[in-house]
């Protein structure tokens, strides 16, 4: 008897994603690398607080506006700005109708504000 016989299809459907996956290794991409690299040598200790209480996007966009020239900063604050959920936050006047938003677009905000006084400084 074959042992292709013996097993079932959802046996086999399994062995053949492990030997796909043992093929094709995940492998980070450079630009992660670098990441990751520019991270552990350039992040400081406030930082990695930072990642601990806002979140790792949060401290992630930091860290990146903080490598960017005046003319990304500029991009990144207008391409923050177009967006529609930052739009409607900013012409909310009143603070209860202003924390109903998603934290997301706080963030974004606050990010936005913080590419422009980096981008005012340089």
């Amino acid at each position: 008897m074959l042992i292709k016989d013996a097993l079932n299809t959802k046996t086999k459907s399994e062995l053949l994603h492990f030997k796909s996956n043992l093929k094709t290794p995940n492998k980070k991409s450079y630009a992660d690398i670098v990441k990751a690299h520019a991270w552990k040598k350039y992040a400081s200790s406030t930082d990695t607080e930072r990642k601990d209480y806002k979140g790792s996007y949060y401290a992630n966009q930091i860290f990146h506006i903080r490598m960017m020239t005046k003319k990304q900063l500029l991009k990144y604050h207008r391409n923050i700005n177009k967006q529609i959920g930052v739009k409607a936050a900013r012409k909310v006047k009143k603070p209860f109708l202003y924390g109903k938003f998603d934290q997301r677009v706080k963030d974004k905000i606050e990010l936005s504000s913080y590419a422009f006084n980096r981008m005012l400084t340089l």
